[in-house]
């Protein structure tokens, strides 16, 4: 690849959206508002096209040149052995796919928020913290130093602080930012320390210099452990992967664009990207790994099993993200880092769907978002429900939907790819995650657009305006005719997708000369009988869900009453993670807090302030004393210390 083209390349992308951010910041309030839409749409739309142009330059270099780093300037330079921190970018097949997702689907987002936001007064600085918030995640994903990383991946977190509380008026949005905000610092802590042992143990923070010394890391030693592990929690935090979960569902409080935006286009799968692209060290860390391989899949497990009893229709999706954002973190805890980057651009299409098609839903309905108030909408929104539905069938991996491939890749190689007897035991859970999906997908679409009209308000729904139609139907095309084509081409053409297609592409990221070539082959009898499995085991929850939730046979209720309380009391609540950190965190540090004001603050802060204060009162008095106003006083003062003075200074010279 020609480096001058990548640099300029380079330079426009993350130039167009800083641009928009900029001018609607600054002239946005005495702009009008189709100026306003104009430059934050634009701004993206040239930003997808500069993209589209570095895709290309990918895909067309040798297979031996498909990865270029170039550097825009030195930042920081120490000198001659010294740190130095340039702002330097990388252009490979993994960040090519990123830019593609971000400027792609970011896009189609900017133009539906024209349409959803149309009454809103706040439309310019809206608009501002999108472009920035795209802006921010290019920088992260094109860095080419660690620090520049870092500085990426702490601007998303600004910008989906900014974004989350847009509302400001509204007590919970600001809740909602503070938490998230406060959350994703755990994990940018994780990542300065990682990085501070990184540049100790190898002396550079360039990512390519990283990976070139990756082979002065131990295998399975502790540093490159602890440093793993410390990546792992900065994924956690930004990806809302247990412990650092509970931020992304009351993140919903934001506009619907929104949520579409970060929890499901771009910013939850920062963690996903940042695990692939330190893959080098994570090879050498099978601990780590294996914790990431388990918090992922558990966490999948809890945020399908918490999603099947929300009535929130945006909080339902938020698990789902969550669920999806998990088997990603399972995938690359696995080493199937082509297949996570897979089923990462396939969710990024079905789940930005979701998000604006429940927006349209939330918009006909006057900002009602409680699933037990809708139902029937079939009949008044049916292109809407018709999209939906699509990103349903994707969602479940319904064949010949966008996630059944990246879905049934992903488990395959999990099966066929997995240490000991770990992979059959990661297998059925991720069988069960299949099922739950397929359940909760279902029984969203059900219970909103099928049955009968809960409240007046359905009565009067009608569909979306063009401005919010058009991108959501381009995503519906998108999430069922990438599945159909590439069924068309594994069927009729014998083609291994997975491994012929996106493994080939990003072959040239995830071969290094410590790990070898990573690709999973799934022409083998065990993928394609574990891929079979996983997808009669998404039929068979789509199929319960159509049972239940259409033909009431069983009826919800009844299945409820038969199942012990506790359990749907601890799916409604969440498994109370809020009240468990509420009580073990929130309430003790404002105990302390009202005790070090009540007690420690007068009694020992102010106590010392304050005989401060009466000592230099008593000095002061001390010294009024000699303050006579008479001549013949000061005089002799002045003779006394003149004459200590001298008989200093005669001591001292004579020594």
């Amino acid at each position: 690849m020609n480096t001058t083209t990548v640099a300029v390349c380079g330079s426009l992308l993350m130039l167009f959206p800083l641009a928009g951010a900029l001018v609607n910041a600054l002239a946005g309030p005495r702009l009008p508002r189709n100026a306003v839409n104009l430059v934050g749409t634009v701004s993206i739309f040239a930003a997808f096209v500069v993209a589209c142009v570095m895709l290309t330059l990918v895909v067309g270099a040798p297979a031996s040149a498909k990865a270029a780093t170039v550097s825009l300037w030195q930042w920081i330079n120490l000198g001659h052995g010294g740190l130095s921190v340039g702002v330097d970018l990388t252009l490979d097949p993994l960040s090519a796919v990123m830019i593609m997702v971000i400027t792609g689907v970011g896009f189609l987002i900017h133009v539906y928020s024209v349409g959803y936001m149309a009454e809103d007064r706040g439309i310019a600085r809206f608009f501002s913290y999108m472009n920035f918030f795209i802006f921010s995640m290019l920088v992260l994903v094109l860095a080419a130093d660690l620090v520049i990383l870092i500085i990426g991946w702490a601007l998303v977190a600004l910008s989906s602080y900014l974004l989350i509380g847009f509302w400001y008026e509204r007590p919970s949005a600001v809740i909602a930012a503070r938490k998230a905000f406060i959350t994703q610092v755990i994990g940018d802590v994780a990542l300065v320390i990682a990085a501070f042992l990184i540049v100790l143990k190898v002396g550079t923070l360039s990512i390519p210099g990283i990976f070139a010394s990756a082979g002065s890391f131990p295998s399975s030693g502790l540093l490159v452990t602890g440093i793993c592990s410390l990546l792992a929690i900065g994924a956690f935090a930004k990806s809302a992967q247990f412990p650092l979960h509970t931020w992304l569902p009351d993140a919903m409080e934001g506009p619907t664009p929104v949520s579409a935006l970060i929890h499901a286009a771009t910013m939850v799968t920062a963690g996903v990207y940042l695990i692939a692209r330190f893959h080098p060290l994570f090879d050498r860390a099978p601990v780590a790994q294996g914790m990431v391989a388990c918090v992922g899949i558990g966490t999948a497990v809890m945020a399908g099993i918490i999603a099947l009893s929300q009535v929130d229709i945006k909080r339902v999706i938020a698990y789902s993200t969550m669920s999806q954002i998990g088997l990603m973190i399972f995938a690359v805890g696995i080493g199937a880092y082509s297949a996570a980057m897979y089923h990462l651009a396939a969710h990024a299409v079905f789940k930005a769907l979701l998000f604006m098609a429940a927006g349209n839903v939330i918009h006909a309905l006057h900002d009602e978002q409680d699933i037990r108030l809708m139902g029937g909408l079939a009949a008044r929104m049916r292109r809407t429900e018709v999209c939906f539905l699509s990103g349903t069938f994707a969602l479940a991996g319904i064949p010949f939907f966008a996630g059944f491939f990246s879905k049934e890749g992903l488990l395959g190689f999990g099966l066929t790819n997995g240490p000991g007897a770990v992979p059959w035991i990661l297998y059925i859970v991720g069988l069960v995650i299949n099922v739950l999906t397929g359940l909760y997908a279902f029984r969203l679409w059900a219970t909103v657009f099928r049955g009968e009209a809960q409240t007046a308000r359905v009565y009067a729904a009608h569909e979306a305006p063009p401005m919010m139609l058009g991108p959501v139907t381009i995503l519906a095309v998108l999430s069922a005719g990438l599945g159909i084509v590439l069924g068309i081409w594994a069927l009729f053409l014998h083609a291994n997708v997975l491994g012929g297609v996106f493994t080939s592409f990003l072959a040239p990221v995830f071969t290094t000369a410590t790990s070898g070539p990573i690709a999973v082959d799934l022409g083998t009898w065990p993928a394609v009988l574990a891929g079979t499995i996983g997808t009669l085991a998404s039929l068979a929850g789509a199929g319960f869900a159509a049972r239940m939730w259409l033909q009431r046979r069983p009826d919800p209720s009844a299945v409820l009453e038969r199942l012990p309380r506790a359990l749907p009391q601890l799916s409604y609540n969440k498994f109370y993670f809020d009240e468990i950190y509420d009580a073990l965190l929130v309430r003790p540090t404002i105990a302390l807090a009202r005790t070090t004001r009540k007690v420690i603050e007068p009694r020992a802060m102010d106590g010392w302030v304050r005989a401060i204060a009466d000592a230099c009162s008593e000095l002061g008095g001390w010294a009024r004393d000699y303050q006579t106003g008479l001549i013949r006083d000061y005089a002799s003062y002045m003779i006394l210390a003149a004459g200590i003075f001298v008989v200093a200074t005669i001591v001292l010279v004579s020594r």
